[in-house]
């Protein structure tokens, strides 16, 4: 189930005037269908017409062999998105200049009803097929995904494409040429100031001797290492609270710092007497996020639709260092009333792109092409954050671990922000 490729050759070739990486929904495309080959004609025909498509496939191992559905939903009527671009004589002579035919052609910017319902029933799509709720979807972003196993094989992509097609009166069939096209589905048209940030407190304990003023560097002795091994209430404990504020929406390409938040309230309730009034140093000596991409697709079988999922994971930066810094940070804290948040994102001036994070501008690690959330008729695609913060108290570590779902929105529509 291979993606449409370009397809360009002397007898036809679509050309762009616009060197565009990518397009958007209602965006003109502005080019050329040229053919370079000698010709005589008394009637011909010139067409250029733009495809859109999602398409999923599963294969699945069987004891009698591989078992093969199929989901395919196309956008657009063709009469809605083609062109005629000649219809009489055409004389092209040999060694001399192509024969260009110029075009314009605008994206929709939403699905044609009866394109998406043709072929398809409601308990094989995940958005409903009704008239209305069609025309007021969007379309999805340009999308590819792969996952094998021994057992399961699928793909699921969401393409664009031009195809133009020349026939004279006395073909029977008609030469051909194609050109992929990288649709960014619409965003919103600002950069986005909140990213609905979300709470939540986890208890963090340390307990050691190097808790006690004078002890900080302290060799501990075979017996006080036993105490620490078997939890004996003679070594000093010092509790706390981490209070994390982590985004559950992303925008890539947002010029704002991705926030990620850290408090510290000291629990003096749950702390040893000996050290209660003991002001304690925590460093914050690694933060480490990963976005978890889930693919579900939808085809379909024998007995009726067919499912199936994989994932991917994109890691912002190396393990071991605090977003890509290498130096631990100090968290101040104090009372409730005094404690001090730690803008971490806004430290390292966090951010996201297509194809890797950033910190203050500089890429942290390349992940290939990461995608906006969406869903369409017979693919989803969902994401979750996965980040793991280790602190350090008195030469001993904990980790605080977090996993929520979050939506991954494109670029703003307003490129100025940049």
């Amino acid at each position: 189930m291979p993606k449409t490729e370009r397809k360009a050759t002397p007898d036809l070739a679509i050309e762009l005037d616009e060197n565009l990486a990518t397009y958007c929904p209602g965006d003109t495309i502005i080019g050329g269908v040229a053919r370079k080959v000698h010709t005589v004609s008394t009637r011909a025909w010139v067409t250029i017409k733009l495809h859109g498509r999602a398409k999923s496939k599963l294969s699945e191992g069987t004891v009698n062999g591989p078992r093969h559905s199929r989901g395919r939903v196309h956008f657009f009527k063709l009469n809605g998105t083609c062109q005629t671009l000649l219809d009489g004589p055409v004389h092209i002579p040999p060694g001399g200049d192509p024969q260009v035919w110029p075009f314009a052609l605008t994206i929709p910017t939403r699905p044609f009803p009866g394109a998406v319902k043709h072929g398809n029933t409601q308990d094989r799509s995940y958005l409903p097929l009704t008239d209305e709720a069609i025309a007021a979807s969007s379309l999805p972003s340009s999308f590819a995904f792969e996952n094998k196993s021994p057992s399961l094989v699928f793909y699921a992509f969401v393409e664009y494409y031009l195809e133009a097609a020349f026939r004279e009166e006395k073909d029977s069939s008609p030469t051909t040429a194609t050109l992929p096209i990288i649709l960014r589905a619409d965003s919103m048209p600002y950069p986005l100031t909140t990213f609905n940030l979300i709470s939540r407190i986890h208890p963090g304990y340390i307990t050691t001797q190097r808790l006690i003023p004078g002890m900080e560097s302290a060799e501990l002795s075979f017996h006080q290492k036993t105490q620490k091994f078997f939890s004996s209430s003679k070594v000093p404990h010092f509790s706390f609270n981490v209070h994390i504020d982590s985004p559950t929406v992303f925008q890539m390409q947002n010029p704002i710092p991705i926030p990620f938040k850290i408090r510290i309230v000291p629990n003096r309730e749950q702390t040893s007497d000996i050290i209660a009034d003991v002001p304690q140093t925590i460093m914050l000596t690694s933060l480490t996020m990963e976005l978890k991409a889930t693919t579900l697709i939808m085809c379909e079988g024998h007995m009726g639709p067919r499912t199936a999922s994989g994932t991917k994971e994109y890691n912002f930066a190396p393990v071991g260092t605090i977003l890509g810094l290498n130096n631990p940070i100090n968290i101040p804290f104090g009372s409730d009333s005094e404690t001090t948040v730690l803008g971490v994102g806004a430290l390292v001036g966090l951010s996201l792109d297509y194809r890797c994070a950033r910190s203050r501008g500089k890429q942290l690690r390349q992940f290939g092409n990461l995608y906006p959330s969406f869903v369409t008729y017979n693919i989803r695609h969902s994401h979750k954050l996965s980040w793991e913060v280790i602190l350090e108290v008195a030469g001993e570590e904990t980790k605080i671990f977090g996993l929520q779902p979050v939506s991954i929105l494109g670029a703003s529509e307003d490129k100025n922000a940049y």
